[in-house]
């Protein structure tokens, strides 16, 4: 499987790779006019990680960055809205990475943020769910994430780092 980010541009997609079919989009289009729907506000799709956590018995959840510096976290069980919502960016959330044992991750943003957060996988998946720490400033486009080890490309003042 892979996801990505959606023909309409707050939308995420998930695909099946090997029969090149798309499973599902969120958020999905039948269960709220998606022209209304919350994530239109957060502008375009700008990163988008699949996981599958221990807690969801097997089941593909996403977690996807935007434009207005937001991140959400889907169960692709409940397509309609995400289960959680919070906003580590001041700017475009432009990189997203969870860690191996999906509890964690990290974020880089166009504000000059990296941050390091943990995932709380309640059994009921509500509540907030995602904390966060700043860590490095620097505007970062892509990270990564190895359990404790963690790697960001960044530019400051047209250098990479």
């Amino acid at each position: 499987m892979m996801a990505i980010a959606g023909q309409e541009s707050s939308q995420v997609e998930l695909w099946d790779i090997t029969s090149a079919r798309k499973i599902i989009s969120l958020p999905q289009s039948s269960s709220a006019d998606t022209t209304d729907h919350p994530t239109k506000q957060k502008g375009l799709c700008m990163a988008v990680q699949a996981f599958i956590p221990y807690e969801s018995a097997g089941h593909v959840n996403i977690l996807s960055s935007y434009e207005d510096g937001s991140t959400l976290w889907w169960d692709v069980r409940k397509p309609g809205l995400p289960i959680s919502s919070v906003k580590y960016h001041s700017e475009s959330a432009l990189s997203v990475a969870i860690d191996g044992s999906c509890n964690g991750g990290i974020s880089g943003g166009a504000d000059d943020k990296v941050v390091i957060f943990t995932l709380d996988h309640p059994k009921d998946f509500r509540g907030n769910g995602l904390e966060s720490t700043v860590i490095l400033a620097g505007c970062a486009d892509a990270v990564c994430c190895w359990g404790l080890v963690a790697a960001s490309i960044m530019w400051m003042d047209s250098s990479i780092y």
